[in-house]
């Protein structure tokens, strides 16, 4: 993934990896994200800001650490008291493409 703000700072996380970490916290040059991944293997990539998540349920439910859930949708993981956390737009690709293009990519594995 790419943020736009940073171009010059891409990552890559491993499939397998995040199918072994269904909830991966990261960042970006500062910005902190937190990827969820459900058992099918698909994930979804948000800015977490200040947010520590600790639990996804595999399907559209987040639990951080203070225990506040968080609604997940295809823009936003919206919090019980309407705090939204905006999706960052990432895809999957085969590795040696990626890497072909962006090499100087932080991998995760």
């Amino acid at each position: 993934m790419r943020l736009a703000g940073h171009p010059e700072a891409p990552l890559a996380i491993s499939a397998g990896f995040l199918a072994a970490n269904p909830v991966h916290r990261d960042a970006i040059e500062g910005t902190a994200l937190v990827v969820l991944t459900d058992p099918s293997g698909a994930n979804r990539a948000y800015e977490s800001e200040d947010v520590t998540f600790v639990r996804y349920d595999g399907d559209r439910s987040a639990e951080d650490s203070t225990g506040a859930i968080w609604t997940m949708d295809e823009h936003a993981l919206t919090a019980e008291d309407g705090r939204a956390l905006r999706r960052i737009p990432a895809q999957r690709a085969f590795w040696f493409g990626w890497y072909a293009a962006f090499p100087n990519t932080r991998l995760v594995r």
